[in-house]
């Protein structure tokens, strides 16, 4: 495994290299790390077909944790990853995201659609709408205030999982982290022509958003059954056969714009 950083306008940015074949781009969730994908089990199950290159998102991880609300903005979070991908000179990549990182995914085709092959993106929502801004308002207060049980029930996650993700973040970066991304506008996912598979589990409240932005793209959503948002990334290995036939698909040149 392979670790570095680079640094975007002073801020260092953590990634990490493991695996071999085509590059896959890992972005985990808020609260998370590059360590949650293998924490959870995705790493041991992609890493023998894939070149994975997994980032801390800068406030999170082993990355700089800037406080400013404007230094945690999704510009800024999509010039870090292109920077990733510029020092480990990968043209293109498959970009997979879940929660904070697929929102940071919708984001990243929208500003660098030529860096990307295809797109896998669960439990997040291209639009801007009330709930949205809603649930990153709760989010940033739960952040600040340290308060676990709010965080939980703001995304249906277990209590443990969320007092172990607060206990070991700052606090304070993870609200600017929420605080920068509420003033991304969002992206009409009509506008996306890079292959994507969206998925979403059942109970999630990002659901009906998801299929509004399956049906723009032209893509079915691929559901998983009886999850919580939290549930759909720490007990969502059931997804990744799903991933692995439209990743194949998109290698093989038959992947349809979009594809679910």
């Amino acid at each position: 495994m392979r670790d570095g950083f680079v640094v975007n306008d002073g801020v260092r940015i953590h990634y990490q290299v493991e695996g071999s074949g085509p590059p896959l781009f890992l972005h985990h969730g808020f609260t998370g790390s590059s360590q949650s994908w293998r924490d959870f089990g995705y790493t041991k199950e992609i890493a023998d077909g894939y070149t994975l290159v997994l980032i801390d998102a800068r406030g999170q991880g082993a990355s700089d944790k800037p406080y400013d609300v404007e230094a945690n903005t999704m510009e800024r979070r999509t010039d870090d990853i292109r920077l990733v991908l510029d020092e480990l000179e990968i043209d293109r990549v498959h970009f997979w995201g879940y929660s904070m990182g697929g929102r940071t995914a919708f984001a990243f085709v929208q500003r660098y659609p030529d860096r990307l092959r295809s797109l896998v993106i669960g439990g997040a929502s291209p639009y801007v709408v009330p709930e949205s801004t809603a649930w990153n308002n709760a989010l940033a207060v739960a952040a600040e205030r340290g308060d676990a049980a709010m965080l939980a029930g703001d995304v249906e996650g277990d209590m443990a999982f969320m007092e172990e993700g607060l206990r070991r973040s700052d606090r304070k970066a993870l609200a600017a982290t929420q605080r920068g991304i509420m003033k991304w506008p969002g992206v009409d996912p009509a506008t996306i022509t890079t292959p994507a598979l969206l998925y979403c589990p059942t109970e999630d409240p990002r659901l009906g958003h998801m299929e509004k932005a399956a049906a723009a793209m032209g893509t079915k959503l691929h559901l998983v059954q009886g999850k919580s948002h939290a549930q759909g990334f720490y007990d969502g290995l059931e997804v990744i056969p799903a991933v692995r036939g439209f990743l194949a698909g998109v290698e093989r040149g038959d992947a349809p714009r979009a594809a679910g």
